[in-house]
């Protein structure tokens, strides 16, 4: 979605993801094309390699985000702003490298950073509760 910021008129785009407490039958991504429950956001070949920015992402009720990458254009994906209820799931591909710049604290979402995946976070990000998975 892209609207007027309230304050200023700068145009943001928001990404808002809900799963209204569904829990996807694997925690885990497996296979685009047979995974349930979430949210995948993919780029292939035809899309431009320009990155994507949003100005917020909002992860709830337990959703989960995937930014997956399926050509050898690589945009970068820059999150400004994360927020999240703590339920949701945000899943880092190594096809997707990704940046959040600033995020609510503690961190609002747990998060898998997958073999071979770059994930930047803020400096001086806290973890709290959180899952934090590797491979």
């Amino acid at each position: 979605m892209q609207a007027p910021h309230s304050d200023t008129g700068k145009t943001e785009t928001s990404l808002y993801i809900d799963n209204r407490g569904y829990q996807p039958k694997s925690t885990y991504v497996t296979d685009k094309g047979t995974d349930t429950g979430k949210t995948y956001v993919v780029t292939t070949a035809d899309d431009s390699t320009d990155p994507i920015r949003f100005d917020h992402v909002h992860i709830n009720s337990a959703a989960h985000l995937v930014f997956q990458n399926t050509s050898d254009n690589v945009p970068t994906v820059t999150i400004g702003y994360l927020h999240g209820d703590k339920t949701g799931m945000l899943h880092v591909t190594k096809e997707q490298p990704i940046t959040v710049e600033d995020n609510e604290t503690p961190f609002p979402a747990s998060f898998r950073i997958y073999e071979n995946a770059e994930f930047n976070m803020p400096q001086g990000t806290v973890l709290c509760n959180n899952c934090l998975q590797t491979t």
